[in-house]
């Protein structure tokens, strides 16, 4: 599903916009219990695909391909 097909009335996308933030929360909380942030995270992510479309790899399951 691309995500310009989801079409959510305003009042459903406020509690959506809720429920991501309790995630953040949670998520940032983790990250500051090893030692790491959200920030750093995201920047191994992105490294990670870059890598993975540099292989041809970008498709597939697994984290280790």
């Amino acid at each position: 599903v691309c995500s310009s097909d989801l079409v959510f009335d305003p009042e459903t996308k406020v509690l959506l916009e809720k429920e991501i933030g309790d995630v953040l929360w949670y998520l940032n909380s983790l990250a500051m219990e090893i030692g790491s942030s959200l920030d750093h995270a995201a920047r191994l992510n992105n490294e990670k695909l870059l890598d993975r479309m540099n292989r041809g790899v970008l498709q597939g399951s697994g984290d280790t391909r």
